[in-house]
This record gives C-alpha cells, structure tokens and sequence, in this order.
C-alpha cells in the first residue's frame, strides 16, 4: 500500500514538472499559458513527492524545483510601510461582477473605502446606479451590459480622464487613461479572458498595444485592473518588460476565488515609493479589491 502510494505521488510530482515546465511556452499557445498559472500547487506536489522518494536524482529535482518555484511565488516581498509624514494617496481596482447578487451592499462598501482614486471593471449600467454615492467623483466612464465597462472615481485633482480603443484583434476591449495634476499618469485595464482562441488572441493583443501606449508615457505610471492574467505567465512577463513596470504584490497572491488566481494587479513605474499594498475582503465579487499606497 505504501509503496503504491509513492509511486503515484511519484508520478504526480513529474506531471507537476512537466506542466510547471510546458508553462513557460506560453507565448506558443494560450493552452499552455494556463499552465503557467498553477506554479504554487505545481511546487507543492513537487515537494511532496521529494518528501515521499527515497534520497535519489528524482527526490533531489523535485525539492530544489519545488522550492525555487516557491520561493519565486513569493516575490516580490510585501513592502514595509514607511515611516513619513508626507501624504498618501490610495489606488483601488475593483472588479464588481456582472451578476453580483450583493450589489447594493457592495456599492456602499465602495463607497465607504478611504481610497482617493477608485476604478472599476463590469461596470453596467445597472452598477451606475447603485455607484451613485461615488458620482460626485466619477472621472470618466463608460457604462456597458457587457464585462468591459469602465469607470473612475478619483478624489485627486485630475488633467484629463478619457475611455479609450484599442485596435485589430483587440478592437472592442477598451481601456481608461487619466492623468493627474502632478503628471502621474494612470490607465484602468480589464482585457478579455482566454478563453479560446480568439479571445486569447484578443488578450495578448490587448497587452500587446497597451504596453506600447504606457511605454511612451512619462515618468510616473500606475496600471490596475484585473488583467486577466497571473503574474506566472510569460504573457505578463513580456507586458512589464515592454511597458516598463513592476510588479507590487507577491505572485503567489489569489484575487479570483474560483480558481485561486492572482488575475488583479496594480503595477508602477517611477521613482515615487510604494508605501503599502494588499487586498480587501471578499464579498458579492468573484473578485477581491486589490489597492496601493503612494
């Protein structure tokens, strides 16, 4: 019986090797992107099956795999808070959920958050209505009975605040760009899932542009929204790269509740530090609010 038992968990932890590994092809296909995601639960079952082997080559890969994956999972390390007198402003990105059953709830929670720049994806307008405690400070919005409308709500002095379009594949996912008063320039993204083919297309399309677009910004960017990837994927790897971004939050961070994901993130370029970051609650969301301290 045991010696069944360590030949299965033997098996397991190559198929988590061989998975963690095909992940890293991404860029060939979006089925193996979907690989990349799981690198927490591929370490764990690596770790297992080093745990349960006799001391050979196998029981050796799988431990230094497992825990270099680990290790990788949680970078970049939480950020310390600063110890300043200077102000802080808070970002939040909020994706509300089409079909949320606690709308009203969630509306007034929003709207309770002492979060000086807010911005929201499925907005629909039947979520336009429930934000009204926010209207006072909506920048710039576009409402749709689809997962691709936008709004922000910004309690910073603002230049401009526009919705904007992508082209190509990636034509009909908008996005959002603002800019403040003291040159911070801010983009709200929610690109399509890929699910499939097209919509894959569409995605990496979407990062594609959009890192060309926050590239030939200024100095002083910050970029949040539920992204529709993990930060395991080379997809998101190649969007920092291009855009000239930084992760802010740890990898191994979940946001989306049914698969555990890290999809939402708040990402900075420039030399204003970050003092804090983290995620709220759950609540109606399939999403938790993700936010960041400047």
């Amino acid at each position: 019986m045991l010696k069944a038992l360590r030949f299965h968990l033997n098996q397991l932890a190559w198929l988590a090797l061989v998975t963690l590994v095909l992940g890293q092809f991404g860029r060939l296909h979006w089925g193996l992107e979907l690989l990349s995601h799981f690198m927490p639960i591929q370490a764990l079952v690596m770790l297992v099956g080093a745990a349960v082997q006799p001391r050979n080559a196998s029981s050796l890969l799988f431990a230094l795999c497992g825990l270099g994956a680990l290790a990788w999972s949680l970078t970049p390390l939480p950020t310390e808070p600063l110890a300043t007198d200077a102000p802080t402003r808070r970002f939040l990105a909020f994706n509300l959920k089409l079909d949320n059953a606690d709308a009203t709830a969630d509306a007034r929670w929003l709207a309770e958050q002492r979060a000086d720049l807010i911005f929201v994806s499925e907005a629909t307008p039947a979520w336009s209505e429930q934000l009204a405690a926010l209207r006072p400070f909506e920048a710039c919005a576009r409402y749709s009975d689809s997962p691709f409308g936008l709004a922000l709500f910004s309690r910073l002095p603002l230049k401009r605040c526009q919705v904007l379009e992508l082209t190509g594949p990636a034509a009909g996912y908008p996005y959002l760009r603002a800019e403040l008063e003291d040159g911070t320039v801010v983009f709200g993204l929610h690109p399509p899932p890929p699910l499939g083919t097209q919509l894959a297309l569409a995605r990496d399309e979407s990062l594609r542009q959009l890192a060309e677009r926050i590239a030939a910004e200024g100095p002083e960017v910050v970029v949040l929204g539920d992204l529709n990837v993990t930060a395991y994927s080379p997809r998101l790897r190649d969007f920092l790269d291009n855009a000239g971004l930084r992760l802010t939050s740890p990898r191994i961070r979940p946001t989306w509740w049914p698969g555990m994901l890290g999809l939402d993130h708040i990402l900075v370029r420039g030399e204003r530090p970050v003092r804090a970051v983290g995620t709220l609650p759950w609540r109606g969301s399939d999403h938790r609010a993700v936010w960041l301290d400047q």
